[in-house]
Parts: structure tokens; sequence; C-alpha cells
């Protein structure tokens, strides 16, 4: 009898004892963890920091990243409410999303059909451009002009290449009907891209 009672007491022993070894080698692998994980997010904040103003700019709203060419834009302006379109020429034409969105003519997004059945796409307020420094002397939009002569002092120059931003009226796009608020909003964007400049993506 006596040793039947000595068998089942040593058996709860052994279970407290692997209940006790079992916690502590659970809270021993949770420690190691949560100081790894300690760790982790220094490291991560401290390579954050070392990023800097570059990492916020790119997150502000008033930075504009034009990846296909390289540049980003610094503008005056909610970039939320720009779209912008690689065309043909590998320009960046520029327009507001609230305008694209409420008048086909301004849309530069996609094509048209006007009045006269011609087929047309919608008017941008302005472009990100580019020359080589061979194209430096060619003619731009009139005679006489050039891009160096125009851009020369302000392009942004990158391997060879000149970047540069051109302004104009969106207007046109508006129809007679045009609130007074998106009259507004063209005149803001198109006089924000007026004030806009370019900096290395």
């Amino acid at each position: 009898m006596s040793i039947s009672n000595h068998e089942e007491g040593f058996s709860f022993v052994e279970i407290l004892l692997v209940i006790l070894v079992v916690l502590v080698i659970g809270f021993g692998g949770y420690w190691v963890y949560s100081q790894n994980q300690s760790s982790q997010n220094t490291t991560n904040e401290s390579q954050e920091s070392s990023v800097g103003r570059d990492y916020i700019a790119e997150e502000s709203t008033d930075v504009l990243l034009v990846p296909e060419l390289g540049v980003k834009l610094l503008i005056d302006y909610d970039v939320t409410d720009i779209v912008y379109v690689i065309n043909d020429f590998n320009n960046a034409e520029l327009a507001s999303v609230t305008l694209a969105d409420s008048y086909p003519n301004c849309d530069i997004r996609n094509t048209y059909i006007n009045s006269y059945g011609v087929e047309m796409k919608g008017i941008e307020s302005g472009f990100i451009g580019s020359y080589t420094d061979a194209e430096a002397n060619d003619q731009f939009f009139y005679p006489g002009s050039t891009y160096e002569g125009i851009f020369g002092d302000e392009a942004l120059r990158i391997d060879g290449v000149n970047y540069f931003v051109v302004h104009h009226f969106q207007s046109p796009c508006l129809p007679n009907t045009a609130t007074s608020e998106h009259k507004a909003i063209e005149s803001e964007f198109r006089e924000a891209v007026k004030t806009s400049s370019l900096e290395v993506l």
C-alpha cells in the first residue's frame, strides 16, 4: 500500500515539475522575444531619422513625385488634387483632379469628342518637359526662342538632360457654366504651377 501511495505522490511532483519547467521556458522565450522587438524598433527609428527631411518631403502634400522622369515637383498646392500623364513627348502633363473629374475638356487622362465631332485631348494646366544639351538651341514654341534661352537658368540638369516646368491657362477647358469655385481652382492651380520648382527624385 505504502509503495502505491509513494508512486502516486511521485507522479504528482513530476507533473508539478513539468508545469514549472514549461512556465520557466515560456517566460524566458517571451523575455527574449520582447528584447528582440525592442532592439528592432530602435534600429528602424534610427534608420528613419537618418533619412530625415527627404523622407518627410516625399510624404508631404506639396511634393508631387514623378518617377517616370526622375524628378519631384515642389508646389504650393495640395498634390492630392493633381493628376499627371506622360505624353508621347515624354512630358508630364499636369491638371487639377477636381477640374478633370468635372469637365471632359479638362481631363488629360482621356479624349473626348468636341462639338465638331473631332476627338480631342483634355487641356492641361502645365507640364514638366525636358531637353538634352544637344537640343538647347532648338526652337521652343515660337520663332527666335530656344530651350536654353527660356529655361537655361531655371532648368534642373540631370546627366545631360534639362527639366523645366511650363504653366499656362487651363481655363479654355472650362465651360461658361463653370462654377466660381472651379474658376478659382483653375487660377490657384495655374499660379502654383507657375511658382513651382523641380528637384531630383
